[in-house]
């Protein structure tokens, strides 16, 4: 049977080869797994084995390879910690170990650390990786064991003494997706799952009988005896009730397990997905609430936080400053307007950590900030989730389209411009506009005499607002296959048809004027 779980990144004790350093290339091969035994505590308190199972078919050795981090103490949080990498190609599964080479930054601050390694004081490191399934059995009578047969180590930290295998739960770092597969899950409840050496305990009826049958069976006499005798033999030969099968403890111990499993599961997965705090769902499973009373619970919680929305509808904003989803929204419509010209956007400061990015890693980016989790997820998930979501992505694709249509609108000649003007229409009605013609030439006026009246031409004009437009379909694939023209340069060609348009309608009316 397989349960689906969430564990964090685990860390393993390894060690250093010192004398294996090359000092010229400023390197050291490192063990960093030997795949022994380790004793770890469950998330229900049950102590059990670990096993890294090292069949190169079971461990993903790609992030190593591909340069994964060596870091001081497992710090992930600054950049400073990074102290080497590991040599891209290097990591192997070799002998039954897995081992390999890392190279120590030439920074300045990292040289007491590699003349440390040189000299042989920092032998101990640790690894950290991430366990995608377990394999699960337990042995007649022993504990558990897990054997993790699909794990991916990630990165190997330089530390003063090798890390308690036990403490390896509380590693930094988000959760991720485990399977746990139970080999001894397949018995079925009506069966049960003692063996030989199993001996059921008496029932307390059969305990009264025997010690009856043995104070019959101690007279005084011989001729006593013989009665008694005879009269156990009695007793023996009648037939006994049939004795109520013994509890199946190991299987209710399984099914009690596998229910708080799919307690504390769907706790988690309800807080996650109403986007409540971790530290709620974490107090409902300390205090045993049951899944009914916890769905009462959240939802009594957002609609809680739903009520101080709406009591506090209102943003503070100090003053002189950004929100910060709009400063971030900004800043990569203007990475990608920059990829599309960098002449008429320059790369502002805020936008040059997005400029290297594709469409698809910048709607991972953006589902990542709006709290969508996205490990796991393939290319064409992210694609879809990112045009249909709450996330910045659509409003970010929307203002690169807008700019580069206002852009190329506005650069197109339109020469009827200097002699008419723009009114505004409230309604596809339509109107009349009165059109005067030119004043009449002025009169001289004599010593006492008389101004004569002028008129003034004029004619009735009727016009009204009609709608033009055409649909062009963008895709998933266009995210998939970073085609930024489809956002850019359509939109651009848009633009100066625009124009040409507006310039066609008025100098056809022009045109058709038979006057």
């Amino acid at each position: 049977m397989d349960t689906m779980i969430e564990l964090p990144a685990l860390r393993r004790s390894a060690e250093l080869a010192p004398n294996s350093v090359v000092n010229d290339a400023r390197t050291v091969e490192v063990i960093w797994s030997a795949g022994a035994r380790v004793r770890r505590a469950s998330f229900f308190g049950e102590p059990y084995d670990e096993e890294l199972s090292l069949d190169p078919a079971h461990v993903r050795l790609d992030r190593l390879n591909a340069g994964a981090p060596f870091l001081k103490v497992h710090e992930i949080d600054t950049l400073d910690a990074v102290i080497g990498s590991v040599v891209p190609g290097s990591a192997r599964i070799e002998n039954g170990r897995g081992v390999a080479q890392v190279r120590i930054s030439e920074r300045a601050d990292v040289e007491p650390i590699w003349r440390d390694i040189q000299a042989g004081h920092i032998r101990a490191v640790s690894i950290g990786y991430q366990v995608h399934r377990f394999d699960i059995s337990k042995p007649d009578g022993g504990r558990e064991l897990w054997r993790a047969v699909d794990w991916t180590p990630f990165e190997i930290s330089a530390v003063p003494v090798g890390a308690d295998p036990a403490a390896g739960f509380r590693a930094k770092g988000e959760h991720h997706d485990c399977v746990l597969h139970r080999r001894d899950a397949e018995t079925s409840e009506g069966a049960s799952p003692m063996t030989d050496k199993t001996t059921p305990a008496a029932p307390a009826d059969d305990t009264t009988e025997t010690a009856a049958t043995e104070e019959i069976t101690m007279p005084d006499d011989k001729t006593g005896a013989a009665e008694a005798q005879t009269r156990a033999a009695e007793t023996r030969s009648q037939p006994k009730a049939p004795k109520p099968e013994a509890p199946d403890t190991e299987a209710i111990a399984t099914r009690a397990r596998e229910t708080e499993r799919d307690r504390v599961s769907t706790i988690y997965d309800l807080a996650g997905r109403l986007n409540l705090e971790r530290s709620f769902a974490e107090d409902l499973v300390k205090r045993g609430v049951s899944v009914d009373e916890s769905r009462r619970l959240i939802l009594d919680q957002v609609a809680a936080k739903s009520d101080e929305t709406r009591t506090f509808p209102h943003v503070s904003i100090p003053l002189g400053g950004r929100d910060e989803r709009i400063t971030r929204r900004d800043a990569v419509a203007n990475a990608l307007l920059h990829r599309y010209s960098p002449t008429l956007f320059p790369l502002e400061d805020a936008a040059r950590q997005y400029r290297g990015m594709t469409l698809l890693e910048l709607a991972r980016e953006s589902l990542g900030n709006s709290g969508v989790n996205t490990r796991g997820l393939s290319r064409d998930e992210v694609a879809t989730r990112a045009l249909h979501s709450t996330s910045d992505f659509p409003e970010i694709l929307s203002a690169v389209t807008n700019k580069t249509l206002r852009q190329a609108y506005d650069a197109y000649p339109r020469t009827f411009a200097l002699f008419c003007r723009q009114v505004l229409a409230t309604d596809f009605k339509s109107m009349h506009r009165v059109q005067l013609g030119e004043a009449p030439q002025l009169l001289e006026v004599g010593e006492s005499g008389e101004f004569k009246r002028g008129t003034l031409g004029e004619s009735k004009e009727s016009y009204k607002v009609k709608t033009y437009g055409r649909v062009v379909a963008i895709t998933r694939q266009v995210l998939i296959n970073d085609d930024l023209d489809a956002f850019t340069r359509i939109p651009a060609m848009y633009g100066n048809s625009i124009a040409q348009l507006e310039s066609d309608v008025v100098w056809g009316i022009i045109t058709a004027n038979p006057a």
